[in-house]
């Protein structure tokens, strides 16, 4: 294998013009003795191991160089000048031809036939569709792809089940104006100014017009014009790529359309060409998740339990992606990463191979072959391994009635919580809360009407904490101690629903559920307090005054409102989501957020004489562009970030240049948020200072510190899934995606164990609006649904805690 990767390296040949390589390749297919099939997409072979009968599984190896000069100097260095083995297909190929020898040497076992697929041409230039148009995948029913990583350690194989790699195209577009002097600029049409401005309005795709969640990336990666200091060119070409998982097509024609109108801005016309060269757009490569699966289990039992690395999404691409589409496919990454050498990435004049991972590679796609086409014979014994399972359920079925009895406590307690007298309660509480809305710390009369009904349910509590936050107590008084959370604050909006128990007080609004939120824990405060005497331990109620971005929670937290507690647990209603269904995910749900307010000052005057003057409006317009490229070109596109400039003031009359322009806006990040704020500091200094003004930045507005991520603790949300679906039916959880939100329920998450997630109220008939909207609405049908999962949350929580103790008293013991 080190003599055949070493001789490919030596003569590296670009795309469909392999020749030298294919016909080494079928030599050491002859002499193996396998046969094959040639010429297929020019250069590429197919060989064949096996029995020649289905089923049909499929290994690949990439076979092409890339056009760069090799700066490695050693023995074997590229013999063609400016053509170099940059990317590791010279060892792709030489693994395949391992594995094809170690499938020959065992060909009597096999249980199918094997296809070897050595492609052409996968730098750019989609070798692989073409094989597959010519019939490479003919037959078989899975395939399977290895590439080698430098930054995957070394005798570790990672791969992502679903969405891998990043859909790819290219993009070039000539900017036309009309050249001359630069001295008289007056009588051109200028495709440099057109041409900056493009690759500027370019970068919006990303900040402001794609959902953070979801990775795109586009990236102008040449530009070209002119070939004088004095002469203005008639035009410019710039080129670039776009990635994306999802929206492909729609990401190209923004581009194209925001490439054209802004050439039209500034006078000139532009051509676009989506398919520069030929190359068309190639599909995001996405893993089976049942071949991820077995790919995973042979990892580990080749290589030891810890050799699977679980990878992340890629931004780059693999026209692997050709074959994956089209039947089912597993494409991976073997690590060659070890701690006594660097190796270089992909695509460098310094890549090097470590040829020890070779034989690692060989034996992964021999193994994956032969387990693909042993699994399938043996579906038939699998089969009957699953009726032997079902028969061994039913016997065993009557000592389950203990579970299954355990399984319907939330049950009863949603019963107790629909019942006409407690749900007609909830109703009550939660349009008087509505009708009488209080912004942060201010909820005076909110925090009394609460005092007031938990005084009725025969509640302790202690008040005041945070200025106007209760705590009220349910159980023996012992731990363990869980707590259950409600915001009680509103918002300063104007309602603008017409109904009879719409807000009494102007300008103020519950239009983020809070009313609902309180009315809910109260209702799980009557059921808890009904069934009190089976309570294993305390549960604490937490109604929190200011979460609307004045830290409530923070306050609470200082003034002790966690002391003892070892978990938390908090519902937010959501308008998005069905009704009966609840939502969360387990780590990262919700952003960390933070403000940041900016006064960029300059020196005033007449607009008739702006050079007299130094204009600010300007500078702001440069900084909040600027501003967008903190996400676009700083961040990973796998890491979520926004940066977002929501206002802007200055000036007041259309003949003056104002003194100063103050800009403001918010920060969202799951990570690298102090990092983030230092750049938006450095940003908005630095580019006023580019056009000679001052810039002073406030990263904390108003008193407004930064909130940090919400992260949910994996045991309660193992915990939560399990109550839902006991509680609504096993189709009632959904696996919520992250969320760009911000929530100082993570002020509790990120001191105790937390959970945090959402309850559907979305229905078919009506539709709610979206929170901080004038017209949000709450489906008051849902408020039995919080009070029971409040209350069935804290039961198994303390119930689990109380089962623990008992094993550890009794390990203890023994």
């Amino acid at each position: 294998m080190v003599r055949i990767r070493r001789k490919i390296h030596e003569n590296p040949e670009l795309g469909y013009e392999e020749f030298e390589t294919s016909k080494f390749i079928r030599s050491e297919l002859d002499l193996i003795g396998v046969k094959y099939r040639f010429p297929v997409a020019i250069t590429g072979i197919i060989g064949y191991i096996g029995t020649g009968e289905p089923p049909f599984v499929a290994l690949r190896a990439d076979m092409d160089a890339l056009p760069i000069q090799e700066a490695v100097e050693w023995e074997h260095k590229s013999k063609n000048p400016g053509k170099m083995h940059a990317c590791g297909h010279d060892g792709h190929v030489a693994m395949l031809l391992g594995a094809a020898k170690i499938l020959q040497q065992h060909r009597q076992n096999l249980q199918g036939t094997v296809v070897l697929i050595f492609q052409p041409a996968e730098e750019g230039l989609s070798g692989a569709k073409m094989m597959r148009e010519e019939g490479a995948l003919e037959n078989v029913e899975a395939i399977f792809g290895i590439h080698l990583s430098p930054r995957t350690p070394f005798g570790k194989a990672a791969s992502l089940a679903g969405s891998f790699m990043a859909g790819a195209g290219a993009f070039e577009a000539v900017i036309t104006g009309k050249g001359g002097h630069a001295a008289i600029p007056q009588h051109t049409i200028d495709p440099v100014v057109a041409a900056s401005s493009i690759v500027l309005s370019l970068q919006h795709l990303v900040s402001r017009e794609t959902d953070p969640l979801d990775s795109k990336v586009v990236t102008v990666t040449k530009v070209n014009g002119g070939n004088a200091f004095n002469v203005i060119p008639d035009s410019i070409t710039i080129g670039g790529t776009l990635r994306a998982f999802t929206g492909f097509t729609q990401l190209q024609e923004r581009i194209k359309e925001i490439i054209t109108k802004q050439a039209a801005v500034h006078r000139c016309n532009a051509s676009v060409n989506l398919t520069p060269n030929g190359n068309q757009p190639m599909p995001p490569t996405v893993n089976n998740k049942d071949l991820y699966k077995q790919f995973k289990k042979v990892i580990r039992d080749l290589l030891g339990q810890e050799a699977f690395v679980e990878a992340a999404a890629e931004m780059g691409s693999e026209d692997f992606s050709y074959f994956a589409e089209t039947i089912p496919g597993h494409f991976s990454l073997l690590g060659m990463q070890d701690e006594t050498q660097g190796y270089a990435s992909s695509h460098s004049q310094h890549y090097r191979i470590n040829e020890d991972v070779l034989p690692y590679g060989a034996a992964i796609h021999a193994t994956m072959a032969v387990q693909y086409l042993k699994d399938k014979a043996s579906k038939g014994v699998a089969i009957f391994g699953a009726w032997r399972r079902r028969y061994l359920f039913s016997v065993s079925s009557e000592s389950s009635w203990i579970a299954e009895n355990a399984s319907q406590i939330p049950t009863k307690l949603l019963e107790f919580a629909k019942s006409p007298e407690v749900f007609d309660w909830m109703v009550k509480i939660r349009r008087k809360i509505h009708e009488n809305p209080e912004l942060g710390y201010e909820e005076f009369e909110t925090s009394k009407l609460i005092r007031s009904e938990l005084e009725l349910i025969g509640i302790k509590y202690r008040y005041p904490v945070a200025i106007t936050g209760v705590i009220g107590y349910i159980g023996t008084g012992e731990s363990p101690f869980v707590a259950l959370r409600a915001d009680m604050d509103a918002l300063p909006i104007q309602e603008g629903v017409e109904w009879e128990h719409k807000s009494k007080i102007p300008g103020k609004m519950h239009a983020c559920g809070h009313d609902g939120h309180v009315t809910m824990l109260l209702g799980a405060a009557k059921i808890l307090h009904e069934h009190r005497h089976h309570l294993q331990g305390t549960v604490v109620l937490i109604f929190q005054p200011a979460e609307e971005g004045l830290s409530g929670a923070k306050k609470m937290r200082e003034e002790g409102a966690l002391k003892n507690v070892e978990a938390i647990f908090g519902i937010h209603l959501s308008a998005r989501i069905p009704f009966g269904k609840a939502a969360s995910r387990a780590g990262s749900f919700l952003a960390g957020a933070g403000v940041f307010e900016a006064v960029i000052t300059g020196k005033g005057g007449h607009a008739a004489i702006p050079q007299h003057t130094i204009d600010p409006v300007v500078a702001a317009s440069s900084i909040v562009l600027s501003l967008q490229q903190l996400v676009s070109r700083e961040t990973d596109p796998l890491d979520s970030k926004v940066v977002t400039v929501s206002k802007v003031n200055g000036g007041n009359a259309f003949n003056v240049i104002p003194d100063s322009i103050t800009i403001g806006g918010t920060l969202r990040a799951f990570t690298g948020f102090t990092q983030l704020q230092q750049r938006v500091k450095e940003v908005i200094t630095k580019q006023a200072a580019v056009h000679r003004c001052n810039a002073s930045v406030n990263l904390t507005p108003n008193g407004r510190e930064p909130m940090p991520p919400t992260v949910n603790n994996k045991d309660l949300y193992k915990q939560f899934k399990k109550v839902v679906r006991d509680l609504l039916g096993q189709e009632a959880f959904v696996e919520a995606a992250p969320v760009m939100g911000s929530e100082d329920f993570s002020y509790f998450a990120e001191t105790i164990p937390g959970h945090f997630s959402l309850l559907g109220m979305q229905d078919e008939t009506n539709g709610y609006a979206s929170s901080h909207s004038p017209l949000y609405r709450i489906n008051e049908d849902v408020l039995p649904y919080g009070a029971a999962i409040h209350a069935s949350m804290a039961v198994q929580y303390l119930k689990e805690k109380a089962s623990k103790g008992s094993v550890s008293g009794f390990h203890e013991e023994l």
